[in-house]
């Protein structure tokens, strides 16, 4: 390159960078298309470009950017490591996987890209190989000097049954970790789950303590966990008052009771702002409906909201989840807006879903309270039925709502195990509300809609489950908003005929 072109390129980029670190990307992104332009063989031109074409939301440009930066400095880890980013945003984890294996061929030694990778990985739940790059980025953080994260090696183990070997983790984490309270309450956890109460009561004692001092405030996680050790004991009486501690605290702090629940991310402000906005747009969409269904739909979800935030009903809950599940890692609960239904109903598969069903029906799998029921009926679902093994905290006051609201014949809840469903030979969507479900389960329930679901159906999951599998298309991932994550993947699959599957299952064995 010429010497005074490579010094206008200088002048650009540099300006460019002044510009993006000020925050003004847009003027950035002008200044680094020129030095492009100026200089199209220099591959940190395009890696700028990238950047800035990022930070405005343009995130294809800047894959392309990226792309284009690679074919000229193949073996950047960086531009790497950042192509693999965007396409996980974009949830193109497989090429998400590819870049970061790209960049370990590079640097296997980098803990960031092993993290990165068993991100991509956990997107599709390839908990197995997830481990095995957890694993190496805590070898490679030690071998640096660096402090080692824990956390997601622990998750991956225990979701994998692993859960020794997560126990001897957690051990570890506790002599190691600097947050002494977050490393009690992760082995706490565990060890409810494992029946070992009496050790994880006087953990989770130790984690509140230290986490009361805490300027940043208590851990209602904490106290849930404690009611369930004391309650496994036993000592039902003590739970209870550890749970009703919990409730008073927050309403004394002015914090809505919702926050009980332990798979509850948001904070106040954006609770109260979502649920807003979440009742305003179900009120219009229920303005073009009848007036005597309008008032039955709106009738239960407000109720059910009310129910969330009510002491005896998530003491109830605590209860039954504890009796049910032992505590631990299956005591969740969240909050699916309206806004998450809106996008599904737009998406295009699950418009032809319901096109191709005379009288289109859905199917909850983890129906919870119900209230997903009202929307999918606000929403053009002639029927709704779901299921749920909490009887006495879900299932029975879903069923009560319903009742009240005359929709028996277009609404049911079943206490029972989803894989026995009959309704599934019929259901035109199947919604899989899996965040916290068990891996087998999971996958027993995909075996079984794979039998059963006619073809063109379609199920959305909250995971991408394995991709590779014959009966099923991915065809969309949403990006939704919901209590527990802001930005959460809701994976769209279409059921497909015994043909497609057939010559799916042929390629498979050809390759």
């Amino acid at each position: 390159m010429p010497h005074t072109l490579k010094s206008f390129e200088d002048s650009l980029s540099g300006l460019g960078t002044a510009l993006y670190q000020q925050g003004r990307y847009k003027e950035a992104e002008d200044f680094f298309r020129a030095a492009v332009t100026v200089s199209p063989k220099r591959p940190q031109a395009h890696e700028n470009l990238a950047l800035s074409l990022e930070r405005s939301w343009k995130v294809q440009e800047a894959v392309a950017s990226l792309r284009m930066s690679l074919s000229l400095a193949p073996k950047n880890v960086k531009a790497l490591n950042f192509l693999g980013e965007l396409l996980t945003e974009e949830t193109n984890f497989r090429e998400a996987e590819q870049a970061f294996r790209d960049s370990l061929a590079v640097d296997p030694t980098h803990p960031d890209t092993h993290r990165q990778l068993a991100d991509a990985l956990l997107m599709r739940q390839a908990y197995e190989e997830a481990t095995v790059h957890l694993a190496k980025a805590m070898e490679a953080e030690d071998s640096q000097g660096g402090g080692r994260d824990f956390s997601e090696l622990g998750y991956a183990l225990e979701f994998t049954g692993r859960d020794a070997e997560a126990e001897a983790l957690y051990r570890e984490m506790l002599v190691e970790s600097s947050d002494k309270s977050h490393a009690l309450s992760r082995l706490g956890r565990l060890l409810i789950s494992r029946g070992n109460y009496k050790e994880a009561e006087e953990l989770l004692h130790k984690a509140i303590q230290i986490k009361d001092e805490d300027p940043a405030g208590y851990s209602p996680r904490q106290y849930r966990d404690l009611g369930s050790a004391l309650y496994k004991q036993g000592k039902e009486e003590e739970a209870r008052e550890v749970w009703r501690k919990l409730l008073k605290r927050l309403q004394a702090d002015g914090l809505s009771l919702v926050h009980f629940n332990t798979n509850f991310a948001q904070k106040e402000d954006l609770y109260k702002a979502n649920l807003q906005w979440d009742v305003e747009a179900f009120e219009k969409r229920c303005e073009g409906l009848e007036e005597a269904l309008q008032d039955k739909l709106l009738s239960i979800v407000r109720a059910v909201r009310r129910m969330e935030n009510s002491s005896d009903w998530l003491l109830s809950w605590a209860e039954e989840t504890t009796r049910k599940f032992g505590g631990g890692r299956l005591i969740s609960y969240g909050v699916t807006y309206f806004g998450a239904w809106r996008a599904v109903i737009s998406d295009p598969m699950v418009i032809e879903a319901m096109k191709s069903s005379k009288e289109p029906m859905v199917m909850l799998v983890g129906s919870a309270l119900g209230y997903q029921c009202a929307f999918a009926l606000s929403l053009g679902f002639e029927r709704c039925v779901g299921y749920d093994l909490l009887c006495d905290s879900m299932v029975s006051p879903s069923q009560k709502l319903v009742e009240e609201a005359g929709l028996s014949d277009r609404i049911q809840f079943h206490c029972a195990d989803a894989l026995t469903a009959p309704e599934l030979k019929e259901a035109a969507l199947v919604w899989v509300n899996d965040d916290c479900f068990p891996r087998d389960f999971s996958r027993a329930l995909t075996k079984r809609m794979a039998e059963t679901l006619p073809s063109g159906s379609v199920f959305l999951s909250y995971k991408a489950g394995e991709l590779e599998e014959p009966h099923w298309h991915l065809g969309s991932t949403l990006t939704v908003e919901v209590s527990w994550n802001a930005n959460q993947f809701l994976h769209i699959f279409r059921r497909k005929s015994a043909d497609e599957a057939q010559a799916c299952a042929a390629k498979r064995e050809t390759t």
